[in-house]
């Protein structure tokens, strides 16, 4: 990769902190048109595709055969990102959710393959809405141009992210958010959904030259400036998405070919390859061993991309092998800057969202309640706490209109997210009939314990493992599924609509909460999160498809909850070799083991805090050993 040693690189390195937060804001282009467009086909210099890459003259490591383990020179990453990408194992592959997987926008521009750029117009008022970008080994992402604003916290991400641009003089500088977790180079330095990116696309005649700044709070210390050029392809740009899925010309017609992950080793479910913290693994020392360069230097840190480090460079020596634990143990001052992720806090309001078919997300004070609408009236999943009870509601109106609410669903006892029953399952008229409701049969129990008003209790209620009902001429699943947070936790499938509510059984903003004084452990976790896979099925490309509703923050899919179940895998795999090693709880917490994820999951405080996360796991696998990695 390039290293920014210029004073124009360090020029585009302040441009990005001064553009900070709002990234791209209202420059005018001083009442020019743009001097040159970017539409075309574009390959990297030397050749696009397989049959240019052995002459291509820029990156040709990222675009080939991909980086050597352990080779994060000149990227600004924290501690947090050194510990997760030195956990990566090339076997990571292997894993059924991770096989279809195409580059992140984060990534896309140092990937192989050739890059097509058309325009999409009104096709009333004949302006501009969007540049449409296919190639580069990535999913297909749309530029709008029409000044639409980004979504809101709560919606999807995506691997290609959110993405509007702005003619600036003759420079098109486009600002993405809304990106899933990824990476930044392929041996999987890794990117959080927090991560956003600026570009700059700048044409220079038969040349295209893109300025990507990435900000990451979670696992950088500063921004990533890259640079890469692409020159004007005259012949017919051989694009590797076609190659991976999709629709490809030739022969008598086209040929269909749609990716789909497969067991190609006979390994346990839900096996995710990794690197231990206390294990030396030969792997992670690849290029440090075979170019000569010490471990400080290789595994990157801020300081790494700039000049000034050729010094320390010299005086740090040679490889020597066996490092990586003392450096994990104690990384170098410029890995330890404060992380500038802040922790989860709700939005004020309430936000409203169709998530897929009949089916959607009402969002108050974070938590979600689910709403699924059709001629036989309405099902409220999770109604809600109290507080928010009335704005609720008049969500559930403005969906419904005046369709009357027939079957309530709980996912657990829990009161911030069932507080709001006696409001909406109050009668549309006065003396008239109340929704059904239902759950697991230890809801009614606990909630009799806490003397619950009589509005509150369940009246159909379950003990064995799932609950069919058809509603609204759609199937739907309540599935029981205990061992995380509680013994009546449940979640609702709904089949035809394609949508998973998990409750609080998947957070997506917090750690979860193991309730180990209901029997909950972190190898429970795990089988919930596999359970869930074993429900989704993407549509493209590990994304969209079945989506996920969480207990709370933002919507998931296959690809958020496949994240996920890496944090909660990788965090027992640990523990558990801790515990076999003899680690008291004590030792475990002074070895941070899980610093890669506490900035992204750790609450501040409750039972979702780091520490708080940190002795559940360590106390549900002194009680009952996990079946680990291996």
């Amino acid at each position: 990769m390039k290293r920014i040693n210029t004073t124009c690189g360090l020029a585009l390195a302040v441009l990005a902190v001064t553009t900070a937060p709002g990234l791209v804001q209202a420059q005018a282009s001083r009442g020019m048109y743009p001097l040159m467009d970017i539409v075309g086909d574009w390959d990297p210099p030397g050749g696009g595709g397989f049959p240019g890459a052995a002459q291509l003259h820029e990156d040709t490591q990222d675009r080939g055969a991909g980086p050597d383990g352990g080779d994060f020179a000149g990227l600004p990453i924290n501690e947090a990102g050194m510990y997760r990408a030195r956990a990566h194992s090339s076997q990571w592959l292997t894993v059924p959710e991770n096989q279809c997987k195409l580059h992140p926008v984060t990534y896309q521009n140092r990937a192989p393959g050739g890059m097509s750029i058309v325009k999409i117009y009104d096709p009333v008022t004949e302006k501009l809405v969007a540049y449409k970008v296919t190639g580069n080994y990535s999913l297909p992402r749309t530029i709008w141009m029409d000044g639409r604003p980004h979504p809101g916290p709560y919606a999807r991400h995506t691997y290609e992210g959110f993405s509007t641009g702005k003619w600036v003089d003759d420079k098109l500088v486009v600002e993405t958010t809304h990106i899933k977790a990824g990476y930044v180079r392929r041996n999987r330095v890794p990117t959080s959904d927090q991560a956003r990116m600026l570009e700059y696309f700048i044409r220079h005649d038969n040349y295209l030259t893109l300025n990507s700044i990435v900000e990451d709070p979670v696992y950088f210390t500063e921004p990533l400036v890259r640079t890469t050029d692409l020159k004007a392809a005259f012949r017919v740009n051989a694009q590797l998405i076609e190659a991976f899925g999709g629709t490809q010309d030739g022969g008598p017609g086209g040929t269909f070919y749609k990716c789909t992950g497969i067991d190609e080793l006979d390994a346990p479910e839900g096996r995710i390859p990794h690197f231990l913290p206390t294990e030396e693994a030969s792997e992670t020392e690849t290029f440090s061993r075979l170019y000569d360069i010490p471990l400080r230097a290789a595994f990157g840190g801020a300081d790494t991309m700039y000049p000034d480090f050729m010094q320390p460079l010299r005086a740090l020596g040679a490889y020597r092998a066996g490092q990586v634990l003392s450096l994990l143990a104690n990384p170098p001052p410029v890995m330890l800057q404060p992380p500038k992720a802040q922790p989860f806090s709700p939005e004020n309001g309430i936000v409203t969202q169709h998530v897929k078919g009949k089916v959607w997300a009402i969002t108050a004070g974070g938590r979600n309640t689910v709403v699924q609408v059709g001629d036989e009236g309405i099902m409220v999943v999770d109604p809600g706490s109290q507080e928010h009870a009335a704005a609720i509601l008049a969500e559930i109106r403005k969906i419904a209109g005046n369709k009357p609410v027939r079957e309530i669903v709980y996912t657990s006892a829990d009161l911030s997210r069932i507080g709001a029953t006696p409001v909406i399952n109050a009668p549309l008229n006065p003396g008239g009939q109340v929704a059904n409701i239902i759950a697991h049969e230890s809801v009614g129990l606990a909630l009799g314990r806490a003397r619950a008003a009589s509005e509150m209790i369940p009246t159909d209620t379950f003990f064995r493992g799932e609950r069919t009902i058809y509603f609204n001429d759609e199937p739907i699943h309540i599935i029981h599924t205990p061992g995380v947070n509680s013994s009546a936790a449940v979640m609702v499938f709904f089949r035809e609509s394609g949508v998973l509510a998990t409750g609080p059984l998947l957070p997506g903003v917090s750690y979860p909460h193991i309730n180990l004084e209901d029997g909950g452990s972190i190898q429970a976790t795990v089988d919930v999160l596999n359970r869930i896979l074993a429900i989704t099925v993407p549509s493209w490309h590990a994304q969209g498809g079945t989506m996920v509703v969480p207990g709370q923050g933002r919507l998931y899919d296959e690809g958020d909850v496949t994240e996920y179940r890496e944090m909660a895998t990788l965090v027992r795999d640990r523990f558990a070799d801790a515990i076999k090693k003899g680690r008291t709880l004590e030792q475990v917490k002074a070895a941070r083991m899980t610093r890669d994820y506490d900035t992204r999951y750790g609450s501040p405080t409750g039972p979702t805090s780091s520490a708080a996360f940190n002795e559940a796991v360590y106390r549900s696998l002194k009680a009952a050993p996990a079946r680990t990695r291996n």
